[in-house]
């Protein structure tokens, strides 16, 4: 009996004095988490988790490096003499700074990696190599330091130029070149069918799908391009466009084509030609433009996954938007919308001009990415209902003209064949139908579904506005 009692005030003593440890304490607190969690049935809490910073990519800064920079590493010190007879005096070793030499293999191992990675324009490649000397803090050489600053510079400029540009697959059929008799337009594509009279040719984009018939009047027998004969073409197309630029918004729609024509290498050639450029032109800022523009052909796809309903796809670019473009209007707007505008639902987004630049205009299907199909997400436009005979012949009118202005809406997606005059259309769409829903409107106020039509045919005539011929300069 005696036994129990003395266990049984230990027992008691033990769990007051985990209680007052655990409590009290910040180390016994973190000592003693598992051991509480598991009596609750819980899992550690641990470190909260952070919100990630969507204001740049989760790679390294020029400036990380330069904090790793170790110039002159205290040497090892001198063991000091035992002192004689008696006990030994313990030594604190004080702290020492590490040598940038015990690194330095495995540091210019990976600038030479991040080099080759950059050389074949995987930037977020090389973005990612050079973490590794962030994340473990290596000590550097102050020249070592010096190179992977300027490559994580280079990097992290070229990968917002070109995230979100992807290479189109050759279209179906053998890729052939198809010369004008006349000494016209050329005329590329897959040629998937040949008959007596004419030539058919799938095009780049909208997977192949559009497809072109052409006449053996007008047209040479067909030039199979493959291997290096393909790419020779295309980096002859590009280096026409860079020949043809007159302005930054020129130069990146070159980048684009490069890129998805499969000739990524070109790109720093065509961003040499664009800064000599821009020492010609006074005003000129190539790099500011460019992510403009880029900005620009962002937001415009986001619009237009907006309007047609798809938020996972208006999610996308807006994620884009404000994590790498946060500094243009138009990633501003994304980042405070922290969604998709919710706009196409029927609700108000305002409508108006960001008061920014908006891009450029001229340039039929400019791109922003990879010549992605068609819009083909989306229902279809409903018909407004009405009770009120007074109104009805408005609203079919007015329904006809929506329609119609969404289905151009659907073609407008950058990248996409005449993506300008598609707009366009939509535009004016748009205008002839909004006057016909405020009158209908004013007549039966009462009818909400009006209403919410009316609010959605505003925001989308704005936003084609606010897209239409853009002036990135």
């Amino acid at each position: 009996m005696k036994y129990a009692v003395l266990f049984a005030v230990g027992v008691v003593l033990g769990f007051a004095l985990v209680w007052f440890l655990y409590h009290s304490t910040d180390f016994g607190r973190e000592a003693l988490e598992p051991l509480v969690s598991s009596l609750r049935g819980t899992e550690p809490a641990g470190e909260p988790e952070k919100a990630p910073d969507t204001a740049r990519p989760p790679t390294p800064r020029p400036d990380d490096f330069k904090e790793l920079v170790v110039k002159d590493p205290e040497p090892e010190p001198e063991p000091e003499p035992e002192p004689s007879g008696g006990e030994p005096t313990p030594r604190v070793e004080p702290p020492r700074t590490r040598d940038p030499a015990e690194f330095k293999d495995r540091v210019r191992s990976i600038l030479s990696r991040a080099r080759s990675l950059q050389g074949e324009a995987d930037y977020l490649g090389a973005l990612q190599a050079l973490q590794e000397i962030r994340d473990k803090k290596f000590a550097l050489f102050e020249e070592d330091a010096n190179e992977a600053s300027s490559i994580a510079a280079t990097c992290e400029r070229y990968y917002k130029l070109v995230v979100d540009v992807t290479p189109i697959p050759d279209p179906p059929g053998r890729l052939v070149l198809l010369a004008r008799k006349d000494g016209g337009k050329s005329m590329v594509g897959g040629l998937v069918e040949e008959t007596g009279t004419d030539y058919v040719l799938a095009l780049f984009g909208v997977g192949g799908k559009s497809k072109l018939t052409l006449s053996k009047v007008d047209y040479k027998a067909p030039e199979s391009l493959s291997g290096e004969s393909r790419e020779d073409h295309f980096a002859e197309d590009v280096r026409k466009r860079m020949k043809n630029a007159h302005s930054a918004y020129d130069f990146y729609l070159a980048v684009v084509k490069a890129i998805e024509f499969g000739l990524a290498p070109m790109v720093p050639e065509i961003v040499d030609a664009a800064l000599e450029y821009q020492r010609t032109e006074p005003g000129e800022d190539f790099w500011k433009e460019a992510f403009t523009a880029k900005a620009y052909l962002l937001a415009r796809r986001r619009f237009l996954y907006t309007a047609i309903d798809d938020s996972s796809k208006a999610e996308e670019y807006t994620k884009l938007l404000a994590q790498y473009f946060h500094d243009t209007d138009f990633g501003r707007e994304a980042a405070i919308s922290g969604g998709a505008v919710a706009m196409a639902g029927g609700e108000r987004n305002g409508g108006g001009s960001s008061g920014g630049s908006s891009g450029s205009g001229g340039s039929s299907g400019g791109s922003s990415g990879g010549t992605s199909g068609g819009s083909s997400g989306g229902k279809p436009p409903e018909r407004t209902p009405t009770s009120n005979p007074e109104v009805a012949g408005l609203l079919a009118e007015a329904d006809k003209h929506f329609e119609a202005a969404y289905a151009e809406i659907k073609q407008s997606l950058p990248g996409m064949p005449d993506c300008d005059r598609h707009l366009e259309n939509a535009l004016e769409g748009f205008e002839k139908a909004l006057p016909l829903y405020e009158k209908a409107a004013e007549v039966n106020p009462e009818n909400e579904k009006l209403r919410a039509r009316l609010e959605k045919c505003r925001d989308l005539r704005a936003h084609c506005h606010k897209f239409k011929r853009p002036d990135i300069r």
